[in-house]
């Protein structure tokens, strides 16, 4: 299953073909032929991993010093811009969790930006990914659906989620991650 997922991330990285949408449920075909003219059309970007911070009231302070926050790693990406200057884009990531240990992600996105002034603009989203974590369901693919928030200038964006809380326990979720995109074309 881990080595399906990591080939999953690698094919964002390999020229586009076009993917079979046929044979399909009507939205999951829609979806489909989305990512589909992403993968053809999409422009290439380059994805660095950054920071995982946790809440420090969710967590305690034993917790907290087992987990790593440096977040390296990296991943590609391709984006299709729209006329308002809005993006989609497929991308896949591996970097390092919370534990030290890889933590595997493919997923699309959809960011809608305002400007600021000049070539600064902000921007919110959502992204849709599956994840692979030892920690979680014992590294099988999971789906999570998470919001976005991007702050751009020029080819350059800072981009951010929060993970909350889901089962109120102790020691569980409230974490925000920030990871860097630059776009190549």
């Amino acid at each position: 299953m881990k080595k399906l997922f990591a080939t999953l991330c690698l094919l964002i990285a390999l020229p586009a073909s076009a993917i079979d949408c046929s044979n399909m449920w009507d939205w999951a075909a829609a979806a489909c032929q989305r990512v589909d003219k992403i993968n053809r059309e999409g422009k290439n970007d380059l994805l660095v991993s950054g920071y995982s911070w946790h809440d420090r009231s969710t967590y305690t302070a034993d917790k907290l010093e087992d987990f790593q926050e440096f977040a390296y790693g990296g991943g590609l990406g391709k984006r299709i811009t729209d006329e308002n200057n809005n993006q989609e884009f497929i991308y896949g990531m591996i970097f390092a969790d919370s534990h030290n240990q890889p933590q595997l992600q493919v997923g699309y996105m959809r960011l809608w930006y305002w400007p600021i002034v000049g070539e600064l603009s902000a921007g919110l989203g959502v992204s849709l990914q599956l994840i692979s974590r030892q920690d979680v369901v014992g590294g099988i693919p999971f789906p999570a659906p998470l919001p976005i928030a991007s702050v751009r200038y020029g080819k350059a964006s800072l981009i951010g989620t929060f993970i909350p809380r889901l089962n109120g326990q102790l020691n569980n979720g409230n974490v925000a991650y920030v990871f860097g995109r630059y776009e190549f074309d």
